[in-house]
């Protein structure tokens, strides 16, 4: 405070000295000292904060909570801390049951995260969990699971059938799922990823033909282009 005082008392003293020859070069003089003591000021009360970048536990949550954001049924609760590992409730308020059991069989699977097991529960209406049950093996009760489990999710599009590489292929929207991500390459910080693309992710999905490790094969596409808005 005392050298601000200082700065200033010497700025105030300077406009006298206009009244003599060479006043252009004298004000110019005492405009710069008003712009630094300014400065010097304003940085005083700016506090520098660090970037600061979620984990790799809280993207999966944010990611998994935006791409359901919207589904009427379905509440993606809080991201859980335990004892060495982290958890997150996905609730559905509607009473349908095998939406409930599609959740539990597409989204449970065991995952490391950031190096952390990471845990996926599902309940049902009345608050009871859902066990994972193992995905059926013909195309028709797939399809009906799938279709089952993204009822009233405004990504999802419809199944394909089976090919060489699949046996059954979800197709979902091409509008881009955002959320706060922390991405310090834009200015918002908001991470974007194809729907698509983050339902792979998040339902522990392979996009290459060596690395399915279970059955049956599940491929995830994006539609080409939406009907428009009614």
């Amino acid at each position: 405070m005392t050298n601000r005082v200082v700065k200033y008392y010497e700025l105030a003293s300077c406009f006298p000295r206009m009244r003599f020859p060479n006043t252009t070069l004298i004000a110019a003089g005492c405009l710069f000292m008003w712009a630094a003591a300014s400065s010097q000021n304003l940085s005083a009360k700016t506090v520098s904060k660090k970037p600061h970048v979620s984990p790799p536990w809280q993207l999966f949550w944010q990611e998994l909570h935006a791409a359901f954001r919207n589904d009427p049924c379905v509440y993606v609760d809080e991201l859980q801390k335990l004892e060495g590992s982290f958890l997150v409730e996905i609730h559905t308020v509607c009473t349908l049951p095998e939406k409930a059991k599609g959740l539990s069989a597409l989204f449970t699977q065991d995952r490391d995260v950031g190096g952390y097991p990471f845990y996926v529960d599902v309940y049902d209406i009345d608050g009871v969990l859902v066990e994972p049950t193992p995905l059926p093996a013909d195309y028709a009760s797939l399809a009906e699971l799938i279709d089952d489990t993204f009822d009233g999710n405004p990504f999802y599009r419809g199944v394909k059938p089976p090919n060489p590489y699949y046996d059954i292929f979800i197709v979902f929207s091409k509008e881009p799922i955002q959320y706060f991500g922390d991405d310090l390459s834009k200015p918002d910080r908001f991470r974007t990823v194809v729907a698509a693309d983050a339902f792979q992710f998040l339902m522990g999905l392979c996009d290459c033909d060596d690395c399915f490790d279970r059955r049956p094969a599940i491929g995830v596409g994006t539609v080409l282009s939406d009907p428009p808005p009614k």
